[in-house]
């Protein structure tokens, strides 16, 4: 499996070229493309736990739901998912870290096909004695920010052994406040960028509201590093959008698998494709 030869992906009228190891897409739209149809999603969110180290008052995620997956498989559904036509996964959960055998997973996936594997991780478990498993088989590790945790020293090991990196916050009223000076030790940190994630819990109190949208957006305005905005915004921010709408395109840019195993749109999906291959 090489990783420096461009991928095909085609999309409605158009044909994407995805480059694993480098992260780079090229999107072509032309006369010739016009009658592509997308076939598969290009990511895919994999929740590969439930399992978590830290008990997050506005995790989002049910914490009722099991955790059903093996390394076996796991690495099945993402190789089927793979030869699908899907480009990239991105672990999430629950915490990546604490799924026992990620590491075997990982590196079957990095020697079995060509996927870009990403990981969305608290950073609590990252030092310098466990990422050597881990090395070189990552695109991007993206650090979820939160008082209290050590978000510093994984993004020290992050940087110090090459990793590329990038940090999701949490965007509330008392995140904002803090913001500028978070964003100039994360830039120092070696971060590549930033997302922003807006907070819609049922706490009232920590909403922004519509001056602080304007705050928010000078300070994106003035960040040393890049941001994106999650669209779950909307249209509130003064911000430039490099595509048009509020649709984040969920099931069918990307499409979400559970770590229970169940409402699995994506993993029939490969099932099907996967049988498809096998009687070829």
């Amino acid at each position: 499996m090489d990783r420096r030869q461009f991928r095909a992906h085609a999309l409605d009228g158009a044909q994407l070229y995805f480059h694993p190891a480098s992260g780079v897409h090229v999107r072509v739209a032309n006369a010739a493309t016009s009658g592509l149809r997308r076939k598969a999603p290009r990511v895919a969110m994999f929740g590969i736990t439930n399992a978590c180290n830290l008990a997050c008052d506005f995790c989002s995620r049910d914490t009722a739901r099991s955790s059903g997956w093996t390394v076996a498989t796991a690495a099945a559904t993402l190789r089927g998912l793979h030869d699908a036509g899907v480009l990239e996964v991105a672990y999430g959960g629950g915490e990546p870290f604490a799924f026992r055998g990620f590491a075997d997973l990982v590196a079957e996936l990095d020697t079995t096909t060509t996927l870009a594997q990403h990981v969305t991780t608290n950073g609590t478990r990252i030092d310098d004695a466990m990422w050597p498993a881990f090395a070189g088989r990552f695109g991007i590790v993206r650090l979820s920010i939160y008082d209290g945790t050590p978000w510093l020293r994984a993004a020290e090991t992050l940087t110090g052994l090459g990793q590329r990196w990038g940090a999701n916050l949490l965007i509330d009223r008392a995140r904002l406040r803090t913001l500028p000076q978070l964003l100039i030790a994360l830039a120092a940190a070696g971060c590549r960028d930033v997302s922003l994630l807006s907070y819609v819990g049922p706490d009232a109190s920590r909403h922004l509201h519509a001056d602080d949208d304007r705050a928010l957006a000078d300070r994106i305005a003035d960040s040393p590093i890049p941001c994106r905005v999650s669209v779950c915004f909307g249209d509130r921010l003064s911000v430039p959008r490099l595509l048009a709408g509020d649709d984040c395109e969920a099931g069918r840019d990307f499409v979400s698998i559970t770590s229970d195993g169940r409402d699995q749109v994506a993993a029939r999906f490969a099932v099907v494709a996967r049988k498809r291959a096998l009687h070829r």
